[in-house]
């Protein structure tokens, strides 16, 4: 496969993820509707509406088409030639996706604020490689998330010794801060653990783990847990009121030091924008999310 080639898929996985929500979000807004009445619900039937429109006509969900962040995932048969030869395309397909899509172009020099055209610039676009020993051929995952949910991002460390509801008080908080910002209903990921970097990609990976719940039935209990308490707060669609703050909540752990506890809070507007593109050899096809 040419490098041509492997840019023109990059560009389609960024369609993918910019124009079409996957299957369990229109479900979730399907589902909650018959939960609303007056403002919440017509907020909620714009959102399907806007769904509809914009798979329909091939156009963005969203006017803030974000920041492209790739997930890459390898299994030892795939050689280190290809894989530098996926990652140089993540390049071209960025640029080649700014100009056909088109996504808005959003990145900009963090000083003097010069936007780059392309969505390309120092650190961009963002990659995040793990080895899958079990797994067959490569695995590209993009989420594009806008500002209105990035400049929501916590951060907190936290006493060593702090329990669980401290934790979940101090996600209340941050949610009732956050109001309509976000773009609700959202959905949450929490990083807890590790170091203050790590709970950050804890946070943003438990995301991209929606909707299943954690693995571990314990975690898998408090994410439950944190999802009704949130919704009780009441900020509702659009911070306008209602029973539907978030359609998900996910939460992943790591080991941290002793004398530390870091908990990083992510959140992802409704528009929650992610595509998937499998690999093996020559071949590749965009997974049905």
């Amino acid at each position: 496969m040419s490098g041509e080639e492997r840019a023109r898929w990059i560009c389609e996985l960024l369609r993918r993820a910019a124009v079409r929500a996957p299957r369990f979000v229109k479900e979730s807004l399907i589902k909650v509707k018959e939960r609303e009445e007056g403002h919440a619900r017509a907020q909620i039937e714009s959102i399907l509406e806007n769904l509809e429109m914009a798979e329909a006509e091939g156009v963005p969900l969203c006017q803030d088409t974000g920041l492209p962040f790739f997930f890459v995932q390898f299994g030892t048969d795939v050689s280190s030639e290809e894989l530098g030869a996926w990652l140089s395309a993540l390049e071209g397909g960025v640029k080649l996706a700014t100009e056909s899509v088109p996504l808005r172009p959003n990145a900009v020099d963090p000083l003097s604020r010069a936007n780059s055209g392309d969505n390309l610039g120092r650190g961009m676009p963002m990659v995040d490689l793990e080895l899958y020993p079990a797994m067959r051929g490569m695995r590209i995952q993009v989420t594009i998330k806008g500002a209105g949910s990035e400049n929501m991002t916590a951060l907190k460390l936290f006493s060593p010794g702090a329990k669980w509801r401290e934790i979940e008080l101090w996600v209340l908080e941050r949610v009732l801060e956050a109001g309509g910002k976000p773009c609700p209903p959202t959905f949450l990921g929490l990083g807890v653990g590790g170091t203050a970097a790590l709970s950050l990609k804890l946070a943003e990976r438990a995301l991209l783990r929606a909707p299943s719940r954690n693995e571990d039935a314990s975690i898998a209990l408090l994410e439950e847990e944190l999802f009704e308490l949130v919704n009780e707060l009441g900020v509702g669609p659009m911070g306008l009121g209602g029973n539907t703050t978030v359609l998900g909540t996910f939460v992943e752990v790591a080991n941290t030091h002793t004398a530390t506890l870091p908990v990083a809070l992510k959140f992802c507007c409704w528009a929650y924008r992610r595509a998937s593109l499998r690999v093996s050899g020559e071949e590749a096809w965009l997974e049905d999310m």
